[in-house]
């Protein structure tokens, strides 16, 4: 395309230009020189330009836009996972609550790893010794062990691992127990059933505890032991949630645990189709 002189940009405006017949020749000038200079600016950036100025524009922001998003991501993520690491020293025992509400209490020389993701709600445990757990109903919690992996959703067990041994005992609900690195598919144990599992795997029904000896438990713990080993729902005082309780705790029948426990807070207890405790 030819470019247009000067001149003939301003005969190319003057031509479609009408002059107001009042205006004085330099009013009229003036004017003509003011819509000749607002053409120019208007015309003096490509609109190619300033297209790839937009597009550079949107890019920028969506990338700046990708980023936050994982580093959002990346934070979730790392917030989700909750890690509880105790260990027991000899005759040391310890009565702990998981992150996830489960409640565990530990015997002597005991070794407990607690991974959990708040996210997919899974938990596993890294797990040597003996202990007894009561675990709060959720996601798949596996216990991993040298000799075997037990997996409950929600239920009351007791196990005792070492790199000999494995042995599984179930207070309430089902527990599967497996070996795979050893050819072991999963057993399954109901309640009053225990396995153990060192050259060969055996099952049998067995007599469980008749005592547990809990050292400043909270009594929302020892309500839901109870409720576990007889399967009985419990109503007690919220306000005894605050409240801890240290002794042995009998489960041979439900009437000696509720003697134990109320006797301690003075409190009594009705026994009908739900336990009232007031």
């Amino acid at each position: 395309m030819k470019n247009i002189s000067d001149e003939g940009r301003i005969l190319q405006s003057a031509s479609c230009w009408q002059v107001d017949a009042n205006k004085s020749v330099d009013q009229a000038w003036s004017e003509l020189a003011s819509r000749l200079s607002q053409k120019n600016q208007s015309t003096s950036q490509p609109k190619g330009i300033s297209r790839h100025i937009g597009s550079y524009k949107m890019l920028i922001t969506g990338s700046i836009a990708a980023l936050l998003c994982v580093a959002i991501g990346l934070f979730l993520f790392s917030q989700s996972n909750i890690t509880k690491t105790v260990a027991t020293a000899d005759n040391e025992k310890s009565n702990i609550i998981l992150p996830d509400g489960s409640f565990v209490m530990l015997d002597e020389n005991t070794n407990i790893e607690f991974k959990f993701n708040k996210l997919t709600g899974k938990r596993k445990v890294n797990f040597e010794g003996e202990a007894y757990f009561r675990v709060e109903k959720g996601e798949e919690f596996e216990i991993l062990t040298s000799k075997g992996i037990v997996s409950v959703l929600g239920t009351s067990f007791d196990v005792k691992s070492n790199n000999n041994s494995l042995e599984v005992t179930c207070h309430s609900g089902k527990v599967s127990v497996s070996d795979p690195k050893h050819g072991i598919s999963s057993q399954t144990l109901t309640k009053n059933h225990k396995l153990t599992y060192a050259k060969k795997l055996h099952i049998e029904q067995t007599d469980l505890n008749t005592a547990f000896i809990l050292n400043t438990v909270p009594y929302s713990q020892v309500f839901k032991i109870i409720e576990e080993e007889f399967g009985q729902e419990v109503d007690y005082p919220q306000r005894l949630k605050k409240l801890t309780f240290s002794g042995t705790l009998p489960v041979d029948n439900l009437e000696n645990s509720l003697k134990v426990v109320c006797n301690t807070l003075g409190l009594q207890y009705l026994t009908e189709d739900v336990v009232k405790v007031y």
